[in-house]
């Protein structure tokens, strides 16, 4: 009988530990429609012409924007997404990551994660959105950062 509070002691202190380790590490949220919600500014861009990684900071004027409503209203001045009115985020279980999957017309019912129009990896760090081109081999991105209110 004495064995279990000791039991119960170590199991108690692993999980404590184990909720510990990654204070050090940036912080990634989980990304659901109210972690994405708002307006966020472009500020920088990767890509790779064929042999390494270049990355591009991007001018605060005219500010590039997209706006995530949590209705899954999505607008931008961005050339080449300003025809999405619509957005929705899905899990890709096969590479195990967070899709933003853009729409052109509202979608109804069940959306397919392997026959999207456009969509991009989504992940949210240290405050920020990066968007990664799906099968982008080379890694290229967009990041976002928060806009800042004007009210």
């Amino acid at each position: 009988m004495r064995k279990i509070p000791s039991i119960i002691a170590v199991v108690l202190s692993i999980i404590s530990l184990a909720s510990t380790c990654d204070d050090n590490e940036s912080h990634v949220s989980q990304v659901e429609p109210k972690n994405v919600a708002g307006r966020w500014v472009l500020y920088e861009r990767g890509y790779s012409p064929g042999s390494g990684y270049i990355t591009e900071q991007i001018p605060a004027n005219p500010a590039q924007e997209i706006t995530l409503e949590q209705t899954k209203r999505f607008t931008s001045n961005i050339q080449g997404l300003s025809d999405y009115k619509f957005y929705e985020i899905l899990d890709d279980t096969n590479l195990q990551v967070k899709v933003l999957a853009l729409f052109k017309a509202k979608p109804e019912g069940f959306v397919e994660i392997n026959n999207l129009e456009h969509s991009y990896n989504l992940e949210v760090k240290d405050g920020n959105l990066r968007l990664a081109y799906r099968f982008c081999i080379e890694g290229c991105h967009m990041a976002f950062k928060p806009a800042k209110s004007t009210n």
